[in-house]
C-alpha cells in the first residue's frame, strides 16, 4: 500500500532539525589511508634493474617514458601487493631499516603511494 504525500503546502524550513536532515554524510576520501591496502595496477610491465635494487616500470599506457623508482621508493612498490596496509608496509620498512618510530616512515609511505596512486601504478 502506498501512501502519496503532498509538500505543495510545507514551508522550506529554515530550523537545526530541517538543516540537519539536508546535509549528506560527508564522502571518503579517494588516495591513501592507514588502512587501506594498495597493490600493483593490473597492465604494468616492471623489472628490477642493476645493483642499485631500483625497479623500472616498463610501460603503463600514458607513460611517455619508463618510471624509474629509487630503493626506497622500490621497496614500498614491492610491498603494495594487496595485503599490507600502508600502516604494515611503515611497520615493515621500521624493522628493516632498525627504525623505532615509524611515525615519519608512515608520513613518507602516504606520500610515496598517493604518487604511485596519482600516475596509476597502485590501486586500492
Amino acid at each position: 500500500m502506498f501512501q502519496r504525500i503532498s509538500t505543495a503546502n510545507k514551508p522550506e524550513g529554515n530550523g537545526a532539525a530541517s538543516a540537519s536532515r539536508s546535509h549528506k554524510p560527508p564522502r571518503r576520501r579517494r588516495g591513501a589511508s592507514r588502512s587501506r591496502k594498495p597493490k600493483k595496477a593490473g597492465g604494468l610491465s616492471w623489472r628490477k634493474d642493476g645493483e642499485r635494487e631500483q625497479i623500472v616500470i616498463l610501460s603503463k599506457e600514458d607513460f611517455a617514458l619508463p618510471l624509474i623508482l629509487n630503493f626506497s621508493a622500490a621497496r614500498i612498490f614491492l610491498l603494495c601487493n594487496g595485503r599490507n596496509s600502508l600502516l604494515g608496509i611503515a611497520q615493515l620498512l621500521a624493522k628493516e631499516f632498525k627504525r623505532k618510530n615509524y611515525a615519519r616512515i608512515l608520513d613518507d609511505v602516504k606520500k610515496q603511494v598517493g604518487y604511485f596512486f596519482k600516475k596509476g601504478i597502485v590501486k586500492f
